[in-house]
């Protein structure tokens, strides 16, 4: 039963997780419309496409594999390129200022930022009593304000917010040189707090009670905004700082240099987090019940798709 509970409470944190990246994403795909840029694809998910959501003629809406991610194809973006992407109907994200081109990098943070302050606004309003978030490192407490201040809640969130997402992003920043030594310092050995272990924690606080889940979606939140800020590609910040450098360097040597380097830097932050986060699953994948669990479900999403694919090319 309890591990029963445990699959149902990481199932319920991942479809938290994807809500909020595909409103991520949603936010880059609304603000290249609103500009008239051509956008090929918006995906949820990451690796291979399991099924279409939207008709034929619409924009491509796919469900992808892995429920950890999802991305957007703009037309004309540095990164992710395709041979369709060049004939899909609309400008090119190049034939736009740099300005409104930084404007759709960073509109998917932007989507999050809304997000976290209408969430924080809800929790000062209606939080029945002072409650603590608290996962790993991250500890918060949200206050109820008083009645004869609810007039000043969006304001208060507004600063909050702004205030905190900065905090989180000079953390990060600061701490970057460390997480990646880490991995070749340290010894690879399970580490608690794990993407398992935090999808569970997840779960446990949205059984605990809905105003707990608002808290913790707050701070995934700014999590998300945080990591999106880094000045390196792919993140959203390194996008745009492509796009401003792109109009001092145009398409020179110094502008692809600027962009290997960046995309390198980003790669090595992303692989490093997911080795270390991703170390403890794995253990609990070999040693526990919940894991072979997921081990299990894991391989029989991947062999469905497989036998989909088959069965596809055969007609």
């Amino acid at each position: 039963m309890e591990v029963i509970m445990d699959i149902l409470a990481i199932i319920g944190g991942i479809a938290t997780v994807m809500l909020l990246i595909t409103l991520h994403e949603l936010g880059h795909l609304l603000a290249a419309r609103k500009f008239g840029v051509g956008v090929e694809q918006f995906s949820i998910g990451l690796g291979p496409k399991l099924k279409r959501l939207s008709k034929k003629g619409r924009l491509p809406v796919y469900w992808r594999l892995i429920p950890l991610g999802g991305f957007v194809n703009i037309k004309g973006e540095k990164i992710r390129r395709s041979k369709m992407n060049e004939s899909v109907p609309g400008k090119s994200l190049e034939d736009i200022s740099w300005i409104k081109q930084i404007i759709v990098h960073l509109a998917g943070i932007g989507v999050n930022f809304i997000l976290a302050i209408i969430i924080l606004t809800a929790l000062f309003l209606f939080l029945p009593e002072d409650t603590e978030i608290a996962y790993a490192s991250l500890r918060f407490t949200f206050i109820k304000l008083p009645s004869s201040l609810w007039i000043l809640a969006p304001i208060f969130a507004f600063k909050a917010t702004f205030i905190y997402c900065i905090k989180f992003f000079l953390t990060i920043l600061k701490r970057i040189p460390i997480i990646v030594s880490t991995l070749f310092t340290s010894p690879l050995v399970p580490r608690e707090g794990g993407l398992g272990d935090t999808f569970v924690a997840w779960g446990n606080i949205v059984s605990i009670g809905f105003w707990e889940y608002l808290g913790f979606v707050y701070l995934f939140s700014l999590l998300l905004i945080a990591l999106n800020m880094l000045p390196f590609l792919p993140f959203d910040g390194g996008q745009a700082v492509v796009s401003a450098a792109g109009r001092i360097f145009k398409k020179g040597m110094a502008l692809n240099i600027l962009i290997a380097v960046s995309f390198i830097i980003g790669a090595a932050i992303i692989g490093t987090i997911i080795i270390l986060v991703l170390i403890g699953d794995i253990h609990a994948l070999l040693y526990t019940p919940l894991g072979i669990a997921v081990l299990i479900i894991g391989i029989l999403i991947v062999l469905k798709f497989i036998l989909s694919k088959t069965g596809k090319k055969k007609e």
